[in-house]
């Protein structure tokens, strides 16, 4: 996959550290081990290093307009403004990928309504946060099932991407 090479895992290595505090909490709190959570930033993100390009609101209105992902976007829109207008935040100010995923474990908006928590207690769920974005994993793949078996967490972290065969893979290497 390309994914491990020296550079990454010192990336992955350093991330893990600045934060270790917080995948300790999410193996207390939700079951979930370290390694599961940083492939997913790993491949989600790089760590941070890419959280998006374009406003999530600019990539859902774009999906809305193909017929296809109509009823997708039409929720995802609604679940992003929502959000923003609680938090109060302008959404052409979140970055986001193609789908309109944002923060740094790219949680689409329902997703972050359903999965999403307050790592760090600050009163605030801000998925560009590590502590908030590294907890909410956690508790959305124990949500997913995820525990101790070798199949429950290659399963749970399959529904992180359910459309890439190949996810599990890449996350559990």
């Amino acid at each position: 996959f390309g994914l491990l090479t020296d550079s990454s895992l010192l990336r992955g290595y350093i991330f893990y550290e600045r934060n270790e505090v917080w995948f300790d909490s999410a193996q207390v709190l939700y079951g979930v081990h370290a390694p599961e959570i940083l492939g997913i930033f790993r491949i989600e993100t790089n760590f941070g290093k890419r959280n998006g390009h374009r406003p999530a609101i600019n990539a859902l209105f774009t999906l809305y307009q193909t017929s296809k992902w109509k009823r997708f976007a039409r929720g995802e829109l609604t679940s992003l403004l929502f959000l923003c207008s609680i938090n109060n935040l302008d959404p052409f100010d979140i970055p986001g990928s193609w789908a309109g995923a944002f923060g740094l474990c790219q949680f689409i908006p329902t997703s972050y309504f359903l999965f999403a928590v307050d790592g760090d207690h600050d009163g605030d769920i801000d998925l560009f946060s590590e502590p908030d974005a590294i907890l909410s994993v956690a508790n959305y793949l124990r949500i997913h099932g995820y525990s101790e078996s070798e199949k429950s967490r290659i399963r749970a972290v399959k529904s992180y991407n359910p459309g890439d065969k190949q996810y599990p893979k890449a996350v559990m290497q």
